[in-house]
């Protein structure tokens, strides 16, 4: 479910800046790598020390993150997960977070969205890298350890069993998310609300810079779609589609790297979406995990958005770049 995000904010310094603003605030930006692409924060204080000391706090709270829930490392957490095959095992805060709130997503879309189809998104990784489709006899292998059944979950004990030898889990639809909205968190909880956090294109702000109405986010939306500016204050926005990740078919289809958990496939339909949330919390990860949903699924399926989001915003790209329109999906309860 690995997506490239095309979203920029304004003004992307360098390394660690910090420049005075109206009324003696600081404004400090910081960026480093996290979770194999580039992380940005950029936070006001009244002290520039302050703001270094919290930003450095919060990446450290993103790479914890990572060592639970990367795929690429042997190291991380989930990697020692699934070689446990067979035996119950307790998980730590983050990937029990991640597991929970993949099994949300899982639900709400009926199944499109599944952080345990790990084995499948491998193949379609190595596929792409090669330039060739992945023969039916590995989609078959692969398809046999991949999806949610493959897996125990128990969240109320803190614990998780892999029942398949070859079981992977990728939270390549989530996990940056999840990053964001602790980095913002963490700078929240210092005493810095007006602070905003990209990873790799997935963004969550916290309170408006000072004398602003928002932040202003610029959104790519690839060649000939033009770019969009949306003023944001506690949201968080993601964007999904196949217009840079994608491999052509043996019939000749192109095949996003979104791939649909119910089929174990690429997409192949083009649509390019930016989601927009509100929330008080997780505002990041449900706009990853929405982003990826909306990649596979029309928004206009669903009539509600999970019910503890303030309010969600699809904007609809055609594959010529033509803005097909928003959709706007108010609160609602959870569904099965």
């Amino acid at each position: 479910m690995r997506r490239i995000s095309r979203i920029a904010l304004f003004g992307i310094l360098p390394l660690i800046t910090a420049c005075a603003t109206p009324g003696q605030s600081v404004r400090v930006v910081d960026r480093r790598i996290v979770m194999g692409c580039e992380a940005m924060i950029v936070t006001y204080a009244e002290d520039a020390e302050q703001a270094r000391d919290a930003t450095r706090r919060a990446f450290e709270v993103m790479t914890d993150i990572e060592a639970a829930l990367s795929d690429y490392r042997p190291s991380s957490e989930v990697e020692r997960i699934v070689r446990g095959q067979g035996v119950w095992q307790e998980v730590g805060d983050d990937l029990h977070l991640a597991l929970i709130e993949s099994d949300r997503w899982r639900r709400w879309s009926g199944n499109a969205f599944d952080p345990a189809i790990g084995a499948t998104t491998r193949l379609w990784r190595d596929a792409r890298s090669r330039g060739t489709p992945p023969s039916a006899r590995e989609r078959a292998t692969a398809a046999a350890v991949s999806g949610w059944s493959a897996i125990e979950f128990d969240a109320s004990e803190r614990r998780v069993r892999i029942l398949k030898d070859g079981v992977h889990l990728d939270f390549g639809g989530i996990g940056k998310g999840m990053a964001a909205d602790a980095a913002l968190d963490s700078l929240v909880a210092t005493g810095l609300p007006r602070s905003l956090v990209d990873v790799g294109g997935d963004i969550v702000v916290g309170a408006a810079p000072p004398g602003s109405d928002g932040w202003s986010v610029r959104m790519d939306r690839g060649p000939g779609a033009g770019r969009r500016v949306l003023v944001l204050e506690h949201a968080a926005v993601a964007t999904s589609g196949d217009r840079h990740q994608w491999i052509r078919g043996n019939d000749g289809e192109r095949m996003g790297h979104v791939i649909d958990a119910r089929t174990l496939s690429p997409a192949v339909d083009q649509r390019f979406v930016t989601v927009v949330v509100h929330a008080e919390r997780n505002a990041a990860a449900s706009a990853d995990a929405l982003a990826s949903i909306f990649a596979l699924v029309e928004p206009t399926r669903f009539d509600h958005c999970p019910e503890d989001l303030r309010r969600v915003r699809v904007l609809i790209d055609g594959d010529d770049g033509a803005e097909v329109g928003w959709v706007d999906l108010s609160p609602g309860p959870d569904r099965d």
